[in-house]
């Protein structure tokens, strides 16, 4: 495994891809935007929220961030 310095790889990003992966990476599918967000919406109907509420999740959010 090669090493880099941290100002190579923010200035020489394309090179370095194109050492790990020479092909031109493929394009995903894209599906049209109403199809996904049915997905999104199906998934988060069916999930349970991992909060009870929003003043919770803020409260564990701003108490992983200021760790």
């Amino acid at each position: 495994m090669k090493s880099i310095p941290e100002k190579n790889l923010k200035n020489k990003t394309v090179k370095l891809l194109r050492e790990v992966a020479p092909k031109p990476l493929e394009r995903l599918p894209m599906r049209p935007f109403e199809v996904a967000w049915n997905d999104i919406e199906n998934s988060l109907r069916i999930t349970m929220p991992h909060f009870k509420s929003m003043k919770e999740a803020m409260i564990w959010t701003r108490r992983i961030q200021s760790s």
